[in-house]
């Protein structure tokens, strides 16, 4: 492994581009930030640059290189050849790459994935996170396949699974849980159960806090009553004392994980 620093063009950095396989989501906005630094004089050298594998894949550096295409300036960057591709999943993990981007995997089913092991009270490493990302991976696609992510609702990590949870058993009960979830995502309120309409008024009235910390373990157990086809007539949303169920909903989603623990 060498690191030099080198003056990039626009021209070279399109050529190394073409070795950008396989790496994290391009993220716009960033691109454009860094661009307009380069424009305005504000671009500075620092030991962030580029690093670039044996056979020419971008390791990181993909915005800066992006930027630079972008702005039409050359900019002076450290350069970092030789690196080993084992390292991808080590480069920025506690910083601006996500743990989507380390495991190559769609942020919301990386989000779900950790959902589940922090709500089981684990600290998740990335490679459990990833581990438990694959086991519920085929539900997941299902559902966001059927229903998209129109609404505020639909991108809640706790509604997303619990509806995995009847997804995941299958007959009556997922194809419920699918058209129940997909009611409340597209505000389909004329078709609404007794049910759908209580946890959405609650949501419009802000009643429903879908934002982090303990209201999402929460909302996650309201979203289990809301999507078993039993409690379709139900006009009040209750949460029973006893939490042990839910948790075990939880460890249904992904048995070969825990059984492996």
């Amino acid at each position: 492994m060498k690191t030099e620093i080198r003056t990039i063009t626009p021209e070279e950095s399109a050529i190394l581009l073409e070795g950008n396989t396989g790496n994290r989501p391009i993220r716009a906005s960033r691109v454009t930030m860094l661009a307009d630094a380069i424009t305005r004089g504000e671009w500075m050298l620092t030991h962030q640059g580029i690093a670039i594998a044996d056979n020419g894949r971008i390791l990181d550096g993909q915005h800066r290189l992006l930027a630079i295409v972008k702005s039409g300036i050359p900019v002076r960057l450290a350069v970092t050849t030789g690196v080993d591709e084992a390292a991808f999943s080590a480069i920025d993990v506690h910083d601006k790459r996500t743990s989507a981007d380390a495991l190559q995997m769609s942020r919301y089913l990386v989000e779900a994935a950790r959902f589940i092991l922090e709500q089981l009270g684990m600290r998740p490493t990335i490679a459990q996170i990833g581990s438990v990302a694959k086991e519920i991976e085929q539900y997941h696609n299902e559902l966001i396949d059927f229903c998209g992510r129109n609404q505020k609702i639909v991108t809640a990590v706790s509604f997303r699974v619990a509806a995995l949870v009847y997804i995941r058993n299958g007959g009556t009960q997922k194809e419920y849980a699918l058209q129940s979830y997909r009611r409340l995502a597209t505000s389909d309120t004329s078709n609404f159960t007794p049910v759908e309409h209580s946890i959405f008024k609650q949501l419009m009235i802000g009643k429903l806090n879908i934002g982090g910390g303990s209201s999402r373990f929460a909302n996650f157990c309201r979203a289990l009553t809301v999507f078993n086809i039993q409690n379709s007539a139900v006009s009040r949303v209750h949460i029973r004392d006893d939490r042990s169920e839910y948790v075990d909903a939880l460890r249904s989603l992904i048995p070969n994980f825990i059984g492996g623990l």
